[in-house]
This record gives C-alpha cells, sequence and structure tokens, in this order.
C-alpha cells in the first residue's frame, strides 16, 4: 500500500484470501477480495481479483516466490481500483 501512495484516512482495509495454492501441474491459483470499511465497520467499497499463472521452475522456492508474486499482483491490481474510488 505504501509503494502504490494509498492512503485509508479514517477508514479499514478488509481482505479476505479466497484462494493461495499451487498444483502439482505448476499452475498457481491466487484470488482474494478487497473490502474498505467505514468508520462503523460496513463496507463501503468491495473489489475482487484472481491470478491463474504458472511457476516458472518446479520446487517448493519456485512456489512460494510464485504465490508471493501473484498475490503482490492482485493486491496492487486492487489498490489501483480502490484508489480511483472517492470514500
Amino acid at each position: 500500500m505504501n509503494k502504490d501512495k494509498f492512503s485509508l484516512k479514517d477508514h479499514g482495509l478488509e481482505v479476505y484470501v479466497a484462494r493461495f495454492q499451487g498444483s502439482e501441474s505448476g499452475k498457481i491459483y491466487v484470488s482474494a477480495s478487497f473490502s474498505v470499511l467505514n468508520a462503523q465497520g460496513l463496507r463501503i467499497k468491495t473489489v475482487s481479483r484472481q491470478l491463474e499463472t504458472r511457476q516458472v521452475e518446479p520446487g517448493y522456492d519456485a512456489l512460494v516466490f510464485a504465490l508471493r508474486a501473484g498475490f503482490d499482483r492482485i493486491c496492487h491490481e486492487a489498490i489501483l481500483d480502490l484508489k480511483e474510488s472517492k470514500f
């Protein structure tokens, strides 16, 4: 969020990660919802993102790297969308 210069001011952010996994075939699946909450805890804006990609190489370290990169990517995309909203 700091990298994207995103500030919530007096709002909160709720993140629900629905999928964060790799498969034996080398596919990576990441999906999450990002909700801005007002001072009373009510959702005022929600965006969802999902990503399906492949590991560059086999192995646990490559899996962890790909999952992290995928999560970072969907977070960045969601924050860009939320920044456009006026709340």
